[in-house]
């Protein structure tokens, strides 16, 4: 019997990521994460939970997408061996639906670009760095300010690298885009699959 996978908990990670990202840039503007005086939340603050909620929420989801995709995967192997046609070719599915948003890009080395590919450089990275913009517009903290200041936020990317082998790879991760094509393809299948089928246990007594 293969692993169970909560497959709610991928849904509950990927909204919490959305909304992460698409939240960054206000979180910034109310915030003076350039100064200390605003404690306790400052940029140490802010870039310390969001890279640890970043990785925590990116690597569950990762390796659960990854097991999900890996059972449909080998069902239809299954049923190509017996030869018949699964309900659904997930690999094709998968491509489909990536390219439809822009989820990742890659800046050294050879990969495809697929949510299980991104799935793959979320496990593996060795590095993980959030990428930050320069706020584009003059900011006055509040309105009794008199002093516009520079800020930054995180523009929703991040930057990860590693090793396959001998040879170095480095990936730029969109994560709002991914998330969106990850929720996409996790509906899709859950639609399509019979999940008891595929947990069912022959040995279960």
């Amino acid at each position: 019997m293969p692993h169970r996978v909560d497959i709610d908990s991928i849904h509950q990670n990927s909204f919490l990521l959305l909304n992460i990202a698409y939240g960054a840039k206000e979180f910034a503007r109310s915030h003076d994460l350039a100064s200390d005086d605003d404690y306790p939340i400052t940029g140490g603050y802010y870039v310390g939970w969001l890279k640890y909620t970043l990785s925590e929420k990116l690597i569950d989801t990762a390796i659960k997408t990854r097991i999900v995709l890996d059972m449909i995967r080998a069902e239809e192997k299954r049923y190509e061996e017996d030869g018949e046609k699964y309900v659904v070719d997930s690999r094709d599915l998968d491509k489909k639906i990536s390219s439809k948003y822009n989820i990742a890009g890659v800046v050294e080395g050879d990969a495809e670009i697929t949510v299980r590919e991104c799935c793959n450089k979320i496990i593996h990275a060795l590095d993980i760095q959030p990428i930050y913009e320069d706020g584009d517009d003059d900011h006055y903290l509040d309105e009794e300010s008199e002093t516009k200041r520079e800020w930054k936020y995180w523009d929703g990317s991040l930057d990860l690298s590693g090793l396959k082998g001998q040879e170095e790879w480095h990936f730029e991760l969109h994560v709002s885009d991914f998330c969106t094509a990850l929720e996409e393809l996790v509906s899709e299948l859950e639609g399509s699959v019979d999940w008891q089928s595929l947990h069912y246990d022959d040995d279960a007594f």
